[in-house]
């Protein structure tokens, strides 16, 4: 009967472990942790030789982990929250010819 309580105690203090270093947090929330967030900016770029592809998305989480699959360098991405569009963009403000507009309509999220 002992034995089966020590078991457990085990089991329980494995279980904290693992919420406590995040293994059971929801990987959604997490990918937007990887980026900086400006409300009411987007990014626009006249230099550059790619542009930005533009893609339905569901919501900035959904964008983020567009962002990280995509096949080309995405660096940032502008999500239009009214039409729930993500503009994933090769660049970010660091680039030439990249300049950061104010718009209520976007939220500008640029990798850290």
């Amino acid at each position: 009967m002992s034995a089966s309580v020590w078991i457990y105690q085990v089991l329980a203090c494995i279980l904290v472990i693992f919420v406590n270093i995040g293994c059971c947090q929801n990987p959604r929330r997490q990918s937007l942790q990887m980026y900086e967030k400006s409300e009411s900016y987007m990014l626009l770029c006249t230099d550059c030789s790619q542009t930005p592809l533009i893609q339905k998305s569901r919501s900035q989480e959904h964008c983020a982990r567009k962002c990280k699959m995509k096949n080309f360098s995405c660096r940032a991405f502008n999500y239009q929250r009214q039409l729930k569009k993500c503009h994933l963009l090769p660049f970010d403000r660091f680039t030439h010819g990249v300049h950061k507009q104010a718009n209520i309509n976007f939220t500008l999220y640029e990798k850290k």
